[in-house]
């Protein structure tokens, strides 16, 4: 199960309910779910399993939302107030799920300076259209780019090295060639569209 789930806390819960406040918060819940439906169509959610989980999760959030101690009778706009909780739920679900997943390429793995960039294989073969593309590309950077920013993609790009190992030749940080080199692909992208 990716997203624990409170089972005892939820029992506990259950048990000093009356059956008038079960059946009211449980018509709640089914009033709610088309939101939970939308959501999790809204962020690509596809895995059954995860899916249900999230479910259950939000089920748990409006749960715990009209059985608490707030007075919900003085928001205005109810369905507006439970959609953004809702949402912000499923935002810190996915969050949590992806905390470990993402790594930087960057990211330094060895005491030589070795970045997970570096392990990549790269395809040397490029068509007619790619070399006249970076063609066009080259020229762009050459004409409305500094020497530095040239350097660093020069750098990055043709002699693969690392920020760290551009910083140093550079006498800059290894932030500073990493914000140049990503407000450079920046502007290439936006002349490129």
């Amino acid at each position: 199960m990716l997203v624990e789930v409170n089972l005892q806390g939820w029992i506990n819960n259950i048990v000093w309910l009356s059956y008038v406040e079960i059946m009211e918060i449980e018509r709640i819940i089914k009033k709610y779910e088309y939101m939970m439906f939308i959501l999790i169509n809204h962020f690509n959610i596809r895995d059954y399993d995860f899916k249900e989980d999230v479910l259950q999760e939000l089920r748990m959030h409006l749960f715990n939302l009209f059985k608490g101690k707030r007075d919900l009778s003085i928001v205005e706009d109810l369905d507006s107030y439970i959609f953004i909780t809702l949402k912000n739920k499923v935002i810190n679900i996915l969050k949590k799920m992806n905390k470990n997943k993402c790594i930087s390429l960057n990211k330094v793995i060895d005491e030589n300076g070795i970045e997970h960039l570096d392990l990549l294989e790269s395809n040397t073969e490029a068509s007619q259209e790619e070399i006249y593309v970076y063609e066009n590309i080259i020229t762009y950077i050459n004409l409305h780019f500094s020497e530095q920013d040239k350097q660093i993609i020069n750098k990055y790009f043709f002699e693969n090295l690392t920020y760290e190992q551009i910083g140093n030749h550079l006498s800059v940080s290894r932030e500073t060639v990493r914000r140049k080199l990503n407000d450079t692909i920046d502007k290439i992208r936006r002349w490129y569209k």
